[in-house]
């Protein structure tokens, strides 16, 4: 996987060494990387098939009272 300046740079734009700190942060706190949402969206799936598990599980228990 290439870094966030390397793409940059291969179409054109550098950014300046002093500004690259402050570069790096912003993109940190704004963006996440494929495997990343890929993790995260793995946590959601399975967040939600437990919550559809305990849905039937509460509907057969009280179809059966």
């Amino acid at each position: 996987m290439k870094n966030i300046h390397t793409l940059l740079s291969e179409i054109g734009i550098t950014v300046p060494e002093e500004k690259k700190a402050d570069f790096d942060k912003a993109v940190l706190a704004n963006y996440k990387t494929v495997a990343e949402v890929e993790k995260i969206t793995t946590a959601r799936d399975n967040y939600k098939s437990q919550l559809e598990t305990a849905q039937t599980a509460l509907k057969k228990h009280r179809l059966s009272d």
